[in-house]
């Protein structure tokens, strides 16, 4: 899935986890009035995405190597989110003659990080739902399943809440994206949350790169009221990453962070060299 001019500047996008290949209305909204060319994909299991059990996140390089020489695209930016975050460090360090710059959102750490205290700060049910993904893969997906289940139940205002509190506080407009992020789930796990446990895995099995190996600047961001990936995993990944610049906000969640930050940080992307 393509958004704004495809004159533009590349980024390619990695959504969140559990998401696919689509942009929330705001950000669509900003790269029609914008020089930038969004390009979206579904990882494996997601949407109309082939499952590939045991997929790692290095091998999201691989895929945006093909999808971009499909759309004869050389040289691009690449930004990813939550649980995207990984798979747009892969591709900064496994093609560092197409990747120009990196961003990252509310990003988890590899696991285990030395030094870090991985699960410190972290909402008790993602702690759950992790420790669960590395004991038992079966249970796991179950568990998953079993929680989408409800979720499907939620309201959007339920639904910000849980991921994130700061969000209702912050501004009202947000509900638009909220109700985006459901339906879009929503269609991306319309055959099942197998892709899901798949993707998550993923984050906390070994990526498959090393950090030393990006050489493009990488801007790291995160807010200092994340529940769902604490803050401490922005300090971590920014004190390793051989070109970062952190960037952290009071006082903002996981979801109001990216919500509100995003366009800014786009626009750094295409206009630096």
């Amino acid at each position: 899935m393509c958004a704004g001019d495809p004159a533009g500047v590349p980024v390619v996008w990695h959504s969140g986890t559990p998401q696919g290949a689509g942009f929330p209305p705001a950000i669509v909204r900003w790269a029609e009035q914008n020089p930038v060319w969004l390009i979206g994909y579904s990882r494996p299991g997601y949407g109309a995405s082939t499952r590939k059990p045991g997929y790692r996140v290095v091998d999201a390089a691989a895929d945006v190597w093909a999808l971009c020489g499909a759309l004869g695209i050389e040289r691009f930016a690449t930004m990813g989110g939550s649980g995207g975050g990984p798979y747009a460090l892969a591709c900064a360090a496994k093609m560092p003659d197409r990747v120009t710059r990196a961003a990252i959102f509310s990003c988890l750490a590899p696991y285990p990080a030395d030094n870090l205290d991985y699960w410190a700060g972290m909402a008790p049910l993602n702690v759950q739902s992790f420790q669960l993904a590395l004991a038992d893969p079966d249970a796991f997906t179950t568990f998953l399943r079993e929680m989408w289940a409800g979720m499907n139940q939620m309201t959007p205002e339920d639904l910000v809440r849980s991921l994130d509190p700061t969000l209702l506080e912050a501004r009202r407009e947000i509900m638009e994206e909220a109700v985006w992020s459901m339906e879009h789930a929503r269609h991306e796990l319309a055959s099942g949350v197998e892709g899901w446990a798949d993707d998550a895995r993923a984050l906390i099995r070994p990526w498959g790169f090393s950090l030393a190996e990006i050489a493009v600047p990488v801007t790291v961001v995160t807010g200092d009221a994340d529940e769902m990936v604490p803050a401490a995993h922005a300090h971590w990944l920014a004190e390793r990453l051989p070109q970062a610049q952190l960037r952290i906000y009071p006082q903002e969640g996981h979801a109001v962070t990216a919500i509100l930050h995003v366009p800014e940080i786009l626009a750094e992307l295409v206009t630096r060299d």
